[in-house]
């Protein structure tokens, strides 16, 4: 027997249940004569099975996703063999299943990223002087013709002195995140006089 299942590297590839099945067509008790080995061809994963379903048919079998984490992306042909050696004959069944493997975007292993405070507020100060830079230019100046005599004028959205407030503002949260990740204190100490 042979199928095909797809998996997300660092997934759990299975669970496929597998037996034995006798003349008459029912399944045999897996008693402790049986055995079960699941292999992914061409790697280091093999190991034995143990795990039975609840009335004892079926052994199941299952690639956890740490074994799957170290398989790259592409196909795989996962052999499940089924052993008994005191039936007469011997008992060797071996069932094949292709496994398709990609790539995970978010695994188990995945890290989110940290947000950088810093950075962030960095960028945004850059933002703030290029702006502040295209207003001395006249680059955001617009000219508006108003009025019955067409009365020019110059608008801008906002003045040398917003964009010196703004980019003060950020300098000192900048100042104040940088303290905190230093193990500095937030603040300056307060200057009291005493009379």
């Amino acid at each position: 027997m042979t199928e095909s299942t797809s998996i997300f590297k660092g997934d759990t590839a299975g669970p496929w249940n597998v037996g034995h099945k006798l003349d008459d067509g029912t399944l045999a008790t897996l008693t402790g004569s049986y055995t079960c080995t699941i292999k992914v061809a061409g790697t280091a994963i093999e190991r034995g099975v143990t795990d039975l379903t609840a009335d004892s048919k079926r052994f199941i079998a299952a690639l956890t996703p740490t074994e799957t984490a170290t398989l790259t992306p592409g196909q795989y042909v996962v052999a499940i063999e089924v052993v008994n050696n005191t039936t007469i004959p011997p008992l060797r069944v071996e069932t094949h299943i292709i496994l398709t493997v990609s790539e995970q975007i978010v695994g188990s292993d995945h890290v989110p990223s940290t947000p950088d405070p810093v950075a962030d507020l960095r960028a945004e100060l850059a933002a703030v002087r290029a702006a502040r830079l295209a207003l001395m230019t006249g680059k955001t100046v617009q000219k508006i013709r108003t009025g019955r005599y067409a009365t020019e004028m110059w608008y801008a959205t906002a003045t040398l002195a917003d964009y010196d407030r703004m980019i003060a503002t950020l300098e000192r949260e900048i100042a104040a995140v940088e303290a905190v990740a230093a193990g500095r204190s937030r603040r300056r100490p307060i200057g009291l006089v005493w009379n």
